[in-house]
C-alpha cells in the first residue's frame, strides 16, 4: 500500500466514524494531490473533507486544494437536499397511480452517515416490483411528467429516466451476474425478504418507502458485490454497505442474513469484505456479521483491486474509446479492457470470475 492510499484510508475511517484522525501520523509528508484523487476516484469526497477539517491548520491542505474541496462538498450538499426534496414527490406520484415502489441505495443509505449530506448522491433507483405492467405503467407515469425517458429495456426491466440533472432508474427486476447460485436464487430471495414490513421515513415533502431490514442489509451488499465482480466499485459503496449495517445492528436478524447468505452462495465473498472492513475500515469486529479473522490475511487483495478499478471500473474506463468510436471496435476494446479485472477476480473467486466473464463476453459478442 502506498503512503497516499494509508493516508486516504485514515481520513475515511475518521469520517465515517466522525472521529479524530490518528495524530501519531506524520501529516506534514502528505502528497495531498495524490490523496485528493483517491478521494474522488472513490467519490467519498465529502466523507473525507469531515475528517480533513478536523486536522490542524497548518496540516491541512494548502488552500487552493481545501477551498476546492470545500466549493465541492457545498454542490453535494445542494444536490443531496435537491434530490431528498425530489425523491418522495416522485414516489409519491407514481404511489397515486398504482405503482407502488421502494427507494434502493442511494439518498436511502445516506441517512445512515454520519452527515447524510456529505454522501456523494447518485441516481434515485426505484424498484415496482416484477410485474411487467406495473413497470411499464410507472414509466408512462413519469413520462407523463415531462421526466425523458433515455433507455427502457425490456428484457432487464431497467429504464433510464431523466428530469433536469436528476437521473431516475426504474427497476422491474433484481438481476445479478455474480455466480450461477446467486443469480438463479436472487428472486425467490427478494420476494421473500420483500414480504416483511416497509422502513418508512416521514418527511416535510411525503414519504419515503425503503425495503425491510433484512432485505436491505444483504441486497446492498449484493449489488456492490456485482460491480465488484464484473467491472469495479470505489469505496463509496463499501462504506454504504457498512454505514447501514452498523445503524441498524440491532434490527437485522442474524440467523436469518446468515441462512440468507447461505442460500445465495456467497459466504466466502461476504467472509472477505468482512475482514477488509474490520481490518482497512475501522469497522467494530463484534457488530460484524460471520467475522472470521482468518480471511484477514486474504482481504489484502479486495482493497488492492478497489483502488485498481475506481468507482464503478472508473480507471479502467480512462483509456476507453469515447462513444463516438466505431461501435465495433469500441465493444472489441472494452472486452479486452476487461480482462485484467477478472484476472484479478479469479485469484479470489476463480469459480465465480469464469462465470461472470463468460456472460460478459457471450452478452459482448451477441451484440457486435
Amino acid at each position: 500500500m502506498t503512503q497516499s492510499q494509508t493516508f486516504f484510508l485514515e481520513l475515511l475511517r475518521a469520517g465515517l466514524w466522525n472521529e479524530m484522525p490518528d495524530m501519531s501520523l506524520d501529516w506534514k509528508s502528505v502528497d495531498w494531490k495524490s490523496v485528493e484523487h483517491l478521494m474522488r476516484t472513490q467519490t467519498v469526497v465529502g466523507v473525507c473533507m469531515d475528517a480533513i477539517a478536523k486536522l490542524p491548520t497548518d496540516l491541512r491542505p494548502d488552500h487552493k486544494l481545501f477551498y476546492r474541496g470545500i466549493f465541492m462538498v457545498r454542490k453535494m450538499e445542494e444536490q443531496n437536499a435537491k434530490m431528498n426534496h425530489f425523491v418522495p414527490k416522485v414516489m409519491k406520484a407514481l404511489e397515486e397511480n398504482g405503482c407502488g415502489s421502494l427507494l434502493l441505495k442511494g439518498q436511502g443509505v445516506a441517512m445512515n452517515y454520519p452527515n447524510p449530506l456529505h454522501r456523494v448522491s447518485g441516481d434515485i433507483d426505484l424498484f415496482v416490483g416484477f410485474d411487467d405492467d406495473i413497470y411499464e405503467k410507472a414509466i408512462q407515469v413519469l413520462t407523463s411528467r415531462k421526466v425523458v425517458l433515455h433507455d427502457n429495456n425490456k428484457k432487464r426491466r431497467h429504464a433510464e429516466l431523466q428530469l433536469g440533472d436528476i437521473v431516475i432508474e426504474i427497476h422491474g427486476s433484481l438481476g445479478t451476474s455474480i455466480s450461477n447460485v446467486c443469480d438463479n436464487n436472487m428472486r425467490a430471495w427478494a420476494e421473500s425478504r420483500l414480504h416483511g414490513e416497509n422502513v418508512v421515513v416521514n418527511s416535510a415533502d411525503g414519504d419515503i418507502v425503503m425495503p425491510p431490514y433484512d432485505f436491505d442489509v444483504l441486497f446492498i451488499f449484493v449489488h456492490l458485490l456485482n460491480h465488484y465482480m464484473n467491472g469495479g466499485i470505489g469505496l463509496r459503496q463499501v462504506c454504504d454497505w457498512l454505514m447501514y449495517m452498523y445503524k441498524n445492528y440491532e434490527k437485522i436478524d442474524s440467523e436469518q442474513l446468515q441462512k440468507d447468505i447461505e442460500f445465495l452462495g456467497i459466504g466466502k465473498q461476504w467472509g472477505l469484505f468482512a475482514s477488509m472492513a474490520v481490518k482497512y475500515m475501522g469497522y467494530p469486529s463484534d457488530r460484524m456479521f460471520l467475522y472470521d479473522a482468518a480471511n484477514d490475511g486474504r482481504c489484502n487483495r479486495i482493497v488492492s483491486h478497489i483502488f485498481k478499478t475506481g468507482n464503478f471500473g472508473t480507471k479502467q474506463k480512462e483509456w476507453q474509446l469515447s462513444g463516438k468510436s466505431n461501435p465495433v471496435v469500441k465493444k472489441i476494446v472494452t472486452l479486452f479492457g476487461q480482462i485484467p479485472v477478472y484476472l484479478d477476480n479469479f485469484r479470489l473467486f476463480p469459480r465465480e470470475t469464469v462465470y461472470c466473464f463468460g456472460k460478459f463476453f457471450k452478452g459482448g459478442i451477441d451484440s457486435l
